[in-house]
């Protein structure tokens, strides 16, 4: 009684009565909340300003190199392993040790072109893929070859004038037997071997099928002096009823340059879309958020982290910026929209669920923040996780796309919970009034929005209630999506001209190029390097970056058992019939029939007479006083565009050859032979087709398990986790089955698709489970998955339209590139949105946990939800005087969750 009367008493200002006890202090994360309630400009405006001087500190600490666009594919090949550090390594001494400061490669054994002038060879192939070799073809091929002359002049050769004596007029063409005779001609003297050149302009050139006995090509090409290379893609549109034309230059430096920036305008084109992706998001947002003003800070926001995500990549990686960078900043769109729907979402529930006033943001952010914070955090960190993956990879373009990726996640994470909650704070105070979509009513307290109804009333019990049979259904479909994608083959060389479609001169030139075999056939061509030490010093994130040279000191041609042992190496390579075609220079035999022919013995051991009759031997350099660089070529019996299983065969063949000399040299003391090596462009063009499907195994594997192992420390539950990686499991072998299908190859855009494919499936799974998770622990299965639908479903559902709409824009490209990839990303987001609403719930209400059932034991504080009082505990019964006093509880279908920090909130007494 005294203490009841001492509490009545009215509060006095004299220091000598008892003041009543300060309020609690407020925890971290609230005060978290109560800055952004109280100043909600400040931290938007702090938020931007802090991303601005992130993206302007690399200008300023690395001014001229902040970053360097290469949107090329040249670079994708592999790097920092031993066929790689070959080749690099010998490159690097063929231009003086000076590549690492831009100096392009030396001279090479097969480049003989005189720069100052350059070839066209215009290509007439047939377009139904049948012979050119008939009367009728023939005079349409003259026709277009006419055309040419018209821009070009006349032609250095060309494959028609033999069949029109008149040339360039059609009239007296040859015709009936005199046709047929020149036919047969023209192949008697392309398989003549002792014509056999190194240019493809010698003579008229068909295809490689052409012989005396099987007289049909369907190609037929002739030659002119390049003209005005602004013509070109008028000489696209130029065709006939049965032909078409191609064309490409015929130096392979101008074929690169030429073809190279038409393939960086195209790609630029191809990046306007970018425009409209961001223009339909951008609608999407609005209509979602129903306010302009979040959907406009929204957008900003997810710009401005692909800038910040900058500011990391170029402080640990390199200044290197790639086609498959750009190609992120779509992915990003989808995964950022996504979590902005689902933090508004959350904070619209907690006005029209759980019934906070709309004017008290601090309360609501106190729900919202715990729900929607934990959701995005989690999603976030696997996304970027499985992106992170594809560090392993040896191809440095795979490496730091995974790389950029993963930080423009997490710095979107980061704008995500700091910005946005600032800008909805803003938009209730400021712009709330002004709401574009005013007309559309509020939801009544405790009742869920139109789709939600139709979620949690409609489609939801449907699901439950033939969740057997579905998941019957759903297991039949991934056992045979398992044995399709088992069936997925290696891919080939990716060739550039595969960026555009068939119909294109690129790929028509490509197409026609391969048919030709005028000339030597396509051999690989082999060097043998001493020397040099294989290694490479380039940066490792920087594809373009070149190796300094380490020469190998102990290699000095001037000494008597150094020449003895290199005569016996090629004498050796000679004999060697199964993997040595020809020798096409070796140094120490023109160095020996110097020394006969001039009356001295060899080898020598006179430095001077050494010296001079090595000055016309090809392959022997003297880079400095003491230091040569010797390369001894040869062409071998595989050819270019052999199998990867044949290629392989002979580079182990040549592996075994090359170690057994380098244990000969050891064996004789010969320090200078022990680093001898062999090196070729094709070994490093298998090694990058096997890499890419190992690398794309070995990522999916490192990143299934990172992202595992995140949601296992988010989530803390080992049932939840394990469901949700089944089903992404499922998603991946689905897509993988759905490109074997389509008569895919694990190429360059295949593996790219495959290893990001685990992070971008997971992120609707996450969420799901995520907020069952979130439900009251003693719900039934049924409630706790209708109120994870009541939530999130709505979010996923606008996520994933997202994300379809800015891979559809993709899919308007000209490059097959961008076409393929949005291909992909289509598959993807239907397959991950249909198994989070369909089969994922019908494991859930099936093998969901109960109660407590499957959670991690880990200490308090690290608990989820360990910051809410009782998060997963059944509510304590209260007393009535209480509970008649409170307002009516949403119903268990629609009210929102208790755990993660957002607790049961107190029903507020009547005053």
């Amino acid at each position: 009684a005294r203490g009841e009367a001492r509490s009545a008493r009215p509060r006095s200002a004299t220091m000598g009565e008892q003041s009543e006890p300060a309020p609690p202090a407020l925890r971290p994360f609230e005060k978290y909340c109560s800055v952004i309630a109280h100043y909600p400009c400040s931290v938007c405006w702090g938020s931007i300003l802090c991303v601005v001087l992130m993206v302007a500190f690399p200008f300023v600490a690395f001014p001229g190199n902040v970053l360097n666009f290469d949107l090329g594919l040249d670079a994708f090949t592999i790097k920092y392993v031993e066929i790689s550090n070959r080749v690099e390594s010998m490159q690097a001494a063929e231009c003086g040790g000076q590549c690492a400061r831009g100096v392009g490669p030396g001279r090479r054994l097969d480049d003989h072109d005189d720069p100052d002038h350059s070839r066209f060879v215009a290509i007439y192939a047939s377009a139904d893929n049948t012979s050119v070799l008939t009367e009728e073809r023939m005079r349409q091929a003259l026709e277009l070859e006419n055309q040419l002359r018209d821009h070009l002049g006349e032609p250095v050769l060309s494959g028609l004038r033999a069949f029109f004596p008149n040339y360039p007029a059609a009239e007296g063409a040859l015709t009936g037997a005199a046709f047929q005779a020149k036919l047969y001609d023209s192949a008697k003297l392309m398989h003549d071997t002792r014509n056999w050149g190194n240019s493809i302009a010698v003579w008229p050139s068909y295809e490689k099928h052409f012989t005396e006995c099987h007289m049909e090509s369907r190609i037929v090409t002739s030659t002119f002096a390049e003209g005005d290379r602004d013509m070109y893609p008028e000489f696209e549109t130029y065709a006939t009823s049965d032909l078409y034309l191609a064309f490409f230059p015929e130096r392979e430096h101008v074929e690169r340059e030429v073809f190279g920036k038409q393939r960086s305008a195209t790609i630029v084109m191809d990046a306007l879309l970018l425009g409209g992706v961001l223009l339909v998001s951008y609608a999407l947002m609005a209509i979602m958020t129903r306010s302009i003003f979040i959907a406009t800070a929204g957008m900003l926001g997810i710009v401005l982290s692909a800038a910040g995500a900058l500011f990391f990549y170029r402080i640990v990686a390199s200044s290197w910026f790639g086609i498959l960078n750009a190609i992120a900043f779509f992915l990003l769109l989808g995964i950022g929209c996504d979590d902005i729907f689902v933090l508004s979402d959350t904070w619209r529930q907690a006005t029209e669920v759980q019934d906070i006033p709309a004017d008290e943001c601090f309360e609501r952010l106190k729900f919202t923040m715990p729900r929607a914070g934990f959701a995005i955090l989690t999603t976030s960190l696997t996304t970027a996780f499985a992106f992170f993956g594809n560090m392993i990879s040896v191809i440095p373009p795979l490496r730091l796309f995974g790389l950029y990726s993963g930080f423009m996640v997490l710095v979107d994470c980061a704008m995500t919970v700091t910005l946005m909650p600032a800008v909805l704070v803003i938009q209730q105070k400021y712009f709330a009034r002004f709401d574009c979509y005013g007309r559309w009513p509020a939801e009544k307290p405790g009742s869920p929005r139109r789709l939600e109804a139709f979620f949690v009333t409609r489609l939801l019990p449907k699901i439950m209630k033939g969740a057997p049979a579905l998941l019957i259904i759903c297991a039949i479909l991934v056992s045979i999506s398992l044995n399709v994608a088992m069936e997925l083959p290696a891919g080939g060389e990716f060739h550039p001209s595969e960026l555009f479609p068939a119909h294109h001169n690129q790929a028509k030139a490509q197409r026609a190029k391969l048919m030709m075999a005028n000339r030597r056939p396509h051999l690989v061509r082999a060097v043998l390097v001493s020397g040099v030490v294989p290694v490479d010093y380039s940066h490792t994130l920087n594809p373009t970056d070149k190796t300094a040279v380490h020469w190998d000191t102990a290699f000095d041609p001037t000494k008597p058992e150094i020449q003895t042992f290199v005569m016996e190496v090629c004498n050796s390579l000679l004999s060697e019939r199964r993997m040595v075609r020809s020798v096409d220079a070796c140094w120490v035999r023109t160095v020996a029939q110097k020394l006969l022919q001039e009356g001295h013995e060899f080898p020598t051991s006179n430095a001077t007479l050494f010296h001079i009759a090595a000055r016309d031997a090809w392959g022997l350099e003297r880079v400095d006083r003491d230091q040569y660089f010797g390369r001894i070529y040869v062409t071998a019996t595989v050819e270019n565009q052999a199998s990867i299983e044949e290629l392989r065969e002979h580079y182990d063949m040549w592996e075994v050859w090359n170690n057994r000399w380098k244990a000969e040299a050891r064996a004789r003391g010969l320090s200078g032979g022990e680093n001898i090596f062999h090196a070729s462009e094709a070994w490093v063009r298998m090694a990058t087709i096997e890499d890419l499907s190992t690398s794309c195994i070995s990522a999916v594997c490192v990143s299934t398990l990172l992202v595992a192992l995140t949601l296992l420390v988010m989530m803390q539950n080992v049932v939840v986790v394990g469901a949700v990686m089944l089903h992404v499991i499922s998603v991946c072998l689905a897509v993988v089955a759905v490109l074997v299908l389509r008569g895919k190859s694990l190429g360059v855009t295949e593996s790219i698709g495959i290893t990001i494919l685990v992070g971008l499936s997971v992120d609707y799974l996450a969420h799901m489970g995520t907020s069952y998770l979130d439900e009251p622990s003693h719900l039934p299965r049924d409630e706790r998955m209708m109120g994870a639908f009541s939530h999130f479903g709505t979010s996923v559902m606008a996520g994933a339209t997202t994300t379809l709409l800015s891979a559809c824009f993709l899919l308007m490209g000209k490059l097959t590139f961008f076409v393929d990839i949005g291909a992909f990303v289509v598959c993807m987001v239907v397959f991950a949105f249909f198994a989070a609403i369909f089969p994922f719930p019908a494991t859930m209400f099936l093998f969901g946990p109960v109660g407590n059932f499957g959670q991690i034991p880990c200490p308090k504080r690290f608990r989820k939800g360990a910051g809410s009082e009782n998060a997963a505990e059944p509510p304590e019964p209260e007393p009535k005087a209480v509970v008649d006093d409170g307002p009516a509880r949403p119903s268990t279908a629609t009210r929102p969750s208790t755990a993660s920090g957002t607790g049961s909130r107190t029903p507020r007494s009547p005053p």
